[in-house]
């Protein structure tokens, strides 16, 4: 099919690439998801076994799990289309009656935006249900998260001008998008080990750029002790690097999108 879009052909095949995501990876989503009530059924469980008593997870154990919940999420993302190299599952998905263009649209929403809400949405609520059930439970991840951004954004409000809120948001979901789209393109070029191979890869690029790196910070370490520190000056230091950080991402965005476009059509060739 040519590369043109049509807002209901669109639709329908969104909905359709949401459904076929859903009987894939329905038994990974609820894991990955529910892997709050997997630690609060395990506890429980211990704690009844070996004291007789009924026991919770520790804040600071529900935070790990989250942690690796989460990292597990995003290189889980060489899965998700990762049958595309399969050359059978591949042209089926192919002779689907939709572009190129829309396919590539309904990948991108699927992995930047309806993963992630059903993700979080469905860890954050069962979290919450266990806080109310439970009173042993704790506060929800949630309103700690809240507590803790908001420490982070008055202190930042200090050091930068502008709405503040809104580029800390950007910042966030820029890297969240990069590490998202970088593991779904790792998951559209290689046939086996995805994450491996995608792993490797970033460890190439930290030892190739490493020095590079060291010597940014090091010349922006030695103009800070060289400045003569007023209220001006740091406002303006740290809305360079807002600036920077923001275009760093766009561009990242904008390679990885790129990529994975031409790997798609590639395919379709």
């Amino acid at each position: 099919m040519n590369n043109t879009f049509n807002g209901g052909r669109f639709l329908n095949f969104f909905l359709y690439d949401i459904k076929s995501i859903g009987r894939r990876h329905a038994f990974a989503a609820m894991m990955l998801g529910g892997a709050g009530l997997v630690l609060y059924a395990i506890s429980v469980v211990l704690s009844l076994v070996f004291s007789q008593k009924w026991g919770t997870p520790p804040e600071p154990a529900r935070w790990v799990v989250f942690s690796f919940a989460s990292l597990a999420f995003v290189f889980y993302q060489t899965q998700t289309y990762g049958f595309l190299t399969e050359k059978r599952a591949s042209s089926a998905y192919l002779m689907l009656p939709a572009s190129n263009l829309e396919k590539f649209l309904s990948m991108m929403l699927n992995t930047l935006i309806v993963l992630p809400v059903l993700f979080f949405g469905m860890y954050f609520l069962i979290d919450w249900v266990l806080s109310l059930l439970d009173p042993n439970y704790g506060a929800t991840l949630a309103s700690r998260f809240y507590t803790m951004a908001s420490s982070v954004i008055e202190g930042a409000s200090l050091a930068a001008s502008g709405p503040i809120v809104l580029h800390i948001v950007l910042g966030f979901l820029g890297s969240a998008f990069v590490s998202l789209l970088y593991f779904l393109l790792c998951g559209l070029l290689f046939q086996k080990r995805k994450v491996g191979y995608a792993i490797l890869i970033l460890l190439g690029i930290n030892i190739v750029f490493s020095p590079l790196g060291m010597w940014i910070f090091s010349s922006i370490g030695n103009s800070v002790a060289t400045m003569t520190m007023s209220e001006e000056v740091i406002n303006s230091f740290a809305n360079s690097l807002i600036f920077t950080s923001h275009s760093v991402h766009l561009l990242l965005i904008g390679g990885l999108g790129t990529g994975i476009y031409f790997r798609l059509k590639n395919i379709a060739q």
